[in-house]
C-alpha cells in the first residue's frame, strides 16, 4: 500500500492535484506530461482498496485520456465512449486464456456508439494501431463489420486484415475469403504466383462467370468443407456463385458459427438481396442492440429506436423507496464498493440508453420529424437510469439524472395536438391519466410508471 511506502508518498505528493493554469498548446503539452507521469506511478505502485483488475482498468482510463489529449479533435464523443471500452477490454484479456480472449467481445450497446460516430476512420486507426491488433478475432470482438457504415470502409478493413494475415502466415489461403469477397481474385492469384504455387495461380486466374469454372469451384468448396477448412470452402462457394451456401458454411454451428464474419462477407460482396436474407437470419438470434443496428442499416429508424425502448422494460411499478440506498457499514473498505445491487427492474437495464437516445434524436434529422416516441420514453428512462445508479452506489450520478428529469416537461405538457375528427364527429380530448398508480406507456394495459408526475 502506497501510504506505507515513503518513496511512493513522495512521488504522489509531487503530482498536481488539478490541471495547471494557462492555455493553448503549452497547457496541452503539460497535461500530456501529467498523464504520462500518473500512468508511470499507477503502473509502479499498488493503490490501496483496489484489486489488480481494478487498477488495470484505471490504467486503461488514463491511456484513453492520454490518447484523447494527444489528438483532441480526432474523435467525437461516440468514438471516445467506444474507445474507452476497447482499452478496458485490452487490459482485461491479459489474464484470460486464448479461447476466452476470442470470446471476450465488446457488448453490442458499446458497438452502437461506434455505429453513430462521425469519426469512424480515426477510430479504426486507433483500435488497430499495431499489427498484433489487426487480426480477425480482434476485429470480430470489436464488432467492426456491424458498425462500419460505408462499403469503402469495409473494403479498406478487409484489405488491411488480408495483408496482415498473409504477412503472418505466408499462406494466401488464409486471406482467400476476404480477397474473393472484395472481388479481388486477381490479387489472390498474384499471391499464389509469388509463392510459386502455379496450380493455384492458374485456377484463380480463371473467369468465374463461366458455368464450367463455377462448377469446378463448387466441387473444391465441398472438398474443403469436408476437410474442415470452412473459410477456404466458403471462398470457393463465392466463386461458384453459391453465395447463400457460403454464408451458411460460416454461420452453421457445426462449422464456423461466425455470424460476424458472414455479415462482413455479405457486405463486402455487395448483393442487397443476399444481405437482406442474412440480416433477417441474424435478427432472429440477435440481442436488442444488434437488432437496433440491423434495422438502422435498413433505414428503419423508428423501429430501430422502438426495439431499444421496448426491451428496456420502461413500464415500472411505483416504488416509494425507489432511491433509498442502504449506506455502507463503517467496517466496509471505502473503495470496496459492491459491483451491483441486483434487483428487479435494473438487472438487465443498460444505463447508457438515455444518453444514446438523446444523442440519436439530436443528431439525426431522420427522427426529428417524429419525436413523440422519445418524448414518451424520456421520463421513464431518466427515472430508471437514476434508479440504476442509486442501486449501484453512485448517488451523484443518480442525482444528475433526477435533475434532468426535474427540468424536463412531462408528457402531459408536450402531448401533440389531436388530429381533427371527421366532419360531424365531436372532438375527443385524450390525456394521460394515473388511475391505478401507473403511467400508461406505449398505449399499454395499465403498465407504466407512476412517480408523482402530477398527471391525471
Amino acid at each position: 500500500h502506497i501510504f506505507a511506502d515513503p518513496e511512493a508518498v513522495g512521488a504522489f505528493q509531487t503530482f498536481p492535484l488539478g490541471w495547471r493554469g494557462g492555455g493553448g498548446e503549452e497547457k496541452d503539452e503539460e497535461e500530456e506530461d501529467d498523464v504520462r507521469r500518473l500512468l508511470g506511478l499507477v503502473a509502479q505502485y499498488s493503490l490501496p482498496g483496489l484489486t489488480r483488475a481494478q487498477q488495470m482498468q484505471l490504467v486503461a482510463v488514463l491511456q484513453t485520456f492520454g490518447e484523447y489529449k494527444a489528438k483532441p479533435d480526432a474523435l467525437d464523443t461516440c468514438s471516445l465512449r467506444y474507445l474507452m471500452q476497447v482499452k478496458l477490454r485490452s487490459h482485461q484479456v491479459y489474464t484470460m486464456s486464448t479461447e476466452d480472449k476470442e470470446r471476450a467481445s465488446l457488448t453490442n450497446s458499446c458497438c452502437a456508439w461506434a455505429f453513430q460516430s462521425d469519426t469512424q476512420d480515426a477510430l479504426v486507426d486507433m483500435c488497430l494501431a499495431t499489427p498484433q491488433d489487426c487480426t480477425w478475432p480482434n476485429v470480430r470482438c470489436m464488432g467492426m463489420p456491424l458498425w462500419l457504415r460505408t462499403p469503402q470502409q469495409l473494403k479498406v478493413l478487409a484489405e488491411k486484415l488480408a495483408k496482415q494475415q498473409f504477412a503472418a502466415t505466408k499462406d494466401p489461403r488464409g486471406s482467400a475469403l476476404l480477397y474473393i469477397a472484395s472481388r479481388r481474385t486477381t490479387t489472390l492469384a498474384a499471391l499464389f504466383k509469388a509463392k510459386n504455387e502455379e496450380k493455384q495461380y492458374q485456377f484463380f486466374s480463371r473467369n468465374f462467370k463461366d458455368p464450367q469454372h463455377q462448377a469446378a469451384a463448387e466441387k473444391n468448396a465441398y472438398v474443403c468443407r469436408g476437410k474442415g477448412n470452412f473459410q477456404y470452402g466458403a471462398a470457393f462457394f463465392l466463386l461458384a456463385n453459391k453465395t447463400k451456401e457460403a454464408l451458411r458454411t460460416l454461420v452453421d454451428d457445426r462449422t464456423e458459427n461466425d455470424w460476424m464474419l458472414a455479415l462482413f462477407v455479405a457486405r463486402l460482396w455487395g448483393d442487397e438481396a443476399l444481405l437482406d436474407w442474412l440480416m433477417a437470419e441474424m435478427y432472429a438470434v440477435s440481442d436488442p442492440w444488434q437488432k437496433h443496428m440491423l434495422l438502422w442499416h435498413k433505414k428503419q429508424y423508428q423501429e430501430a429506436m422502438k426495439v431499444l425502448f421496448c426491451n428496456a422494460r420502461l413500464p415500472m411499478r411505483k416504488r416509494p423507496s425507489l432511491f433509498r440506498v442502504k449506506p455502507l457499514a463503517r467496517t466496509d473498505p471505502p473503495l470496496a464498493l459492491p459491483e451491483h445491487h441486483t434487483v428487479p427492474g435494473t438487472a438487465n437495464f443498460d444505463p447508457a440508453l438515455y444518453d444514446y437516445a438523446s444523442h440519436v434524436y439530436q443528431h439525426h434529422p431522420q427522427l426529428a420529424h417524429s419525436p413523440q416516441l422519445f418524448r414518451k420514453a424520456k421520463a421513464p428512462l431518466l427515472l430508471l437510469t437514476a434508479r440504476y445508479f442509486a442501486e449501484s452506489s453512485c448517488p451523484s450520478r443518480a442525482l444528475a439524472y433526477l435533475m434532468i428529469y426535474n427540468a424536463e416537461p412531462k408528457v402531459a405538457d408536450v402531448d401533440p395536438e389531436p388530429e381533427a375528427p371527421p366532419p360531424g364527429q365531436a372532438t375527443a380530448v385524450s390525456q394521460p391519466s394515473v388511475d391505478t398508480g401507473t403511467f400508461n406507456f406505449f398505449g399499454g394495459d395499465g403498465m407504466g410508471m407512476g412517480m408523482g408526475m402530477g398527471m391525471g
